[in-house]
């Protein structure tokens, strides 16, 4: 199980298919939602294919449980079409997230109070109920830590995760601050 030889005396990793059914990796999410599964051991396709309805609310850096499937529409045999797999996973369950502590910029729209995220770890903003408690102010770039992650909501939607604000930083742009 360590590699493969196939019947023509080529040598490969093992398929993620002969693998068993689920298997554990590092999730990296994309800002168009889906993402890929690095696993712990290599593969001969590479990193997991996760489609954005498969995510489970995963982001980037967190460690997931993934169920492996074969999609024939992806690819045939091998590298399928295009050099694409064809596996895909779903991400069953975050076993551990890499962190819960987020910066961005603080925004009131209507009655609603979000944060926007800095960086590529989460890609879409935090409902934050009670700025004033930290006396913060539209524009204000703060962290904020995360009370409820952001899940997948039916048909693709993303459901927006809430948080707390732990810290103001000062106003977003300034040099300092940034």
């Amino acid at each position: 199980g360590v590699i493969d030889i196939s019947d023509s005396g080529h040598i490969t990793l093992p398929s993620v298919g002969q693998q068993g059914g689920e298997i554990e990796g590092t999730f990296k999410l994309n800002p168009k939602g889906f993402g890929f599964v690095r696993t712990d051991d290599p593969l001969h396709e590479g990193d997991l294919f996760i489609p954005a309805d498969m995510t489970n609310g995963a982001l980037s850096g967190d460690r997931v449980r993934v169920r492996v499937k074969r999609e024939r529409q992806r690819g045939g045999g091998g590298g399928g079409a295009g050099g694409r797999s064809p596996f895909v996973g779903e991400i069953l369950r975050i076993v551990e997230r890499k962190r819960a502590q987020f910066t961005g910029e603080l925004r009131q729209q209507g009655p609603q109070w979000l944060v926007y995220p800095d960086g590529r770890e989460l890609h879409q903003p935090v409902i934050v109920r009670d700025p004033q408690a930290k006396n913060a102010k539209a524009g204000d770039k703060v962290v904020i830590e995360l009370t409820e992650y952001p899940e997948a909501g039916a048909f693709g939607t993303q459901m927006l995760g809430e948080g707390v604000i732990v810290k103001v930083l000062g106003e977003s742009g300034a040099p300092d601050v940034e």
